[in-house]
C-alpha cells in the first residue's frame, strides 16, 4: 500500500463511500499492488468486485478461500510472463489454473492480471480468449 490502512480510513474512506453511496450499479474497486488489508474496508465502501489480482502481491488462493463468496474476484492471468513472454501452452495452462481456482462457486470473471501492455504478445492474447472459451465450464 502507499498509504498505511490508518490513513486510508481516516482520509479516504468515508468520502469514498458518500461518492459511492450514488452508483446504482454493481461496480469494481480497481487497485494496484497489495490492498488485503483494506478488502473489509472496500466491502464497507459498497463495492461488488475487485481487480486486479495480482499474483506476486496478494495471495490468490487465501482471497478465494476468505473474500470468493463477499465479492466477486475479477484478474489472475499472469501478465508478467505468461501474456508476455510465455508459450501458447502456457497461457492455456495458466488460464485453465485461474478457472480452477477461482471458479468453482462463482463469483469470477477472469481477466488479465492488471492490464494487457503493450509487452503482452497479441497472439498470447488471443490464447487466453481461446483458453476461457475452452475452459469456462470446467468447474
Amino acid at each position: 500500500l502507499m498509504i498505511s490502512p490508518k490513513v486510508f480510513r481516516e482520509c479516504f474512506k468515508e468520502n469514498m463511500k458518500h461518492a459511492a453511496s450514488t452508483i446504482t450499479k454493481p461496480w469494481i474497486f480497481h487497485s494496484d499492488g497489495n490492498y488485503q488489508p483494506l478488502l473489509d474496508d472496500i466491502i464497507d465502501i459498497g463495492a461488488n468486485a475487485i481487480h486486479p489480482i495480482e499474483r506476486t502481491a496478494m495471495d490468490s488462493k487465501w482471497l478465494k478461500e476468505n473474500y470468493g463468496k463477499k465479492l466477486c474476484l475479477v484478474g489472475n492471468v499472469d501478465i508478467d510472463y505468461v501474456l508476455s513472454s510465455g508459450s501458447i501452452e502456457e497461457v492455456e495452462e495458466d488460464v485453465k489454473s485461474r478457472i480452477e481456482l477461482f471458479g468453482p462457486g462463482g463469483g469470477y470473471i477472469i481477466s488479465d492480471s492488471n492490464s494487457i501492455p503493450s509487452s503482452c504478445k497479441p497472439e498470447n492474447v488471443m490464447a487466453m480468449g481461446k483458453a476461457v472459451q475452452k475452459y469456462r465450464h470446467i468447474y
